[in-house]
């Protein structure tokens, strides 16, 4: 989950609802290290710059992005519950 806080506005935020946050327990990370660190991506989408964090970060084709997007199937129990004898 990704939120964007302008300004160092944390009390603003929507996610830490108001915790406080000390900058000085954040560490700092060199570029240099970031780049080393991170996982690479097996494909990247040459258009679309947003990723999925499953099990590891994602990028979809136009195939799979369009089949992500599908809502999931509607199901109901209420039928099956109303159709028990009392």
């Amino acid at each position: 989950m990704l939120e964007v806080i302008a300004n160092h506005d944390y009390d603003k935020s929507r996610f830490l609802r108001g915790a406080a946050i000390d900058e000085s327990k954040i560490p700092d990370i060199g570029a240099d290290e970031a780049i080393n660190e991170a996982q690479a991506l097996r494909y990247l989408h040459p258009e679309r710059t947003a990723i999925h964090l499953l099990d590891k970060p994602i990028s979809f084709d136009d195939t799979q992005e369009t089949i992500y997007r599908q809502p999931p199937p509607w199901s109901s129990s209420a039928a099956r519950a109303a159709a028990r004898p009392p």
